[in-house]
């Protein structure tokens, strides 16, 4: 009997759980006083402190996938962040979730991964549920925005595929210089001294050690077991459960429109997982002599 249908839904399940944990980001960094720039390079500070420990001397690879892992992964930060200081915070998150329709170009040609023709139609329909979410915001005046936003979206493509070809470890080590990368920046950059009030300073240890790191751990064990566009469409939950916390610790209400697009992502995910389980079990079922 084939079992290789049996390890998908676990590696569905662990990136399931890293778009939890890193829904939780958006909520945590509100509740923090510090400033853009002060969370970014304390996230980054607090994930390397991590992954140095838990690696030991990471190791740097002089090959393609790892330096564009690690460039994406600390571009897709600073480019997400950008964007939302140039156009709403609606249209960054929207528009960097447009993530899937990159990898579905691109897998092929770099992975050799084909789209399949459930992933083909759960496409345009995630799609459709993230515009719904910020569906009145949309606005053609934060042009610059949108094109960072844009190109976020392209460096979180890449950096799904870049992790997809990469080992475990090498993909760990990966955003381990990407977040080193980023805490340059932010200090070639310039960045004012930072206060230590203990919720600050336990929110960003959160957003790096937890946020980062753990939603990485999850994402990576997943992405060895899942195409890189399956992948990339079930972090759509994300953006659905975002809102969410917003909800049910700040008391921000989600509109109409984000209810119908979380629906429809949420729809569109499980009925991709679901069919897809079938046909595996008729597979494994008709591979018993």
């Amino acid at each position: 009997m084939n079992q290789r249908w049996l390890i998908r839904p676990r590696g569905r399940a662990a990136i399931l759980l890293s778009a939890l944990v890193w829904s939780t980001g958006g909520v945590t960094i509100k509740l923090c006083s510090w400033t853009a720039a002060q969370i970014v390079f304390g996230r980054a500070f607090s994930a390397t402190l991590v992954l140095w420990v838990w690696l030991k001397r990471p190791p740097f690879r002089r090959n393609g996938s790892f330096v564009a892992g690690s460039l994406s992964y600390a571009a897709t930060t600073f480019l997400f962040i950008f964007a939302n200081k140039l156009t709403t915070a609606g249209n960054a998150i929207f528009l960097q979730n447009l993530a899937p329709v990159w990898v579905m170009m691109l897998g092929p040609l770099i992975l050799g991964e084909r789209a399949t023709r459930r992933e083909l139609w759960s496409v345009p329909i995630s799609v459709m549920g993230c515009l719904l979410f910020f569906v009145g915001d949309l606005s053609l005046q934060y042009r610059t925005g949108n094109i960072i936003a844009t190109l976020a979206s392209i460096c979180y493509a890449l950096m799904i595929i870049s992790f997809r070809k990469l080992s475990f470890r090498d993909s760990l080590s990966a955003s381990f210089y990407g977040n080193v990368i980023i805490m340059l920046i932010v200090l070639m950059m310039g960045i004012t001294p930072i206060s230590f009030a203990p919720m600050d300073v336990a929110a960003v240890i959160y957003l790096g050690a937890f946020e980062q790191v753990g939603a990485t751990v999850l994402f990576l064990l997943g992405i060895m077991e899942v195409s890189a566009l399956e992948g990339s469409l079930l972090l759509l939950f994300e953006p659905v459960l975002s809102p969410l916390w917003c909800f049910l610790l700040l008391g921000e209400r989600m509109t109409i429109g984000a209810i119908v697009g979380a629906t429809l992502i949420i729809t569109a995910t499980l009925w991709r997982v679901a069919t897809a389980r079938r046909s595996r079990k008729g597979d494994s079922t008709a591979a018993i002599p």
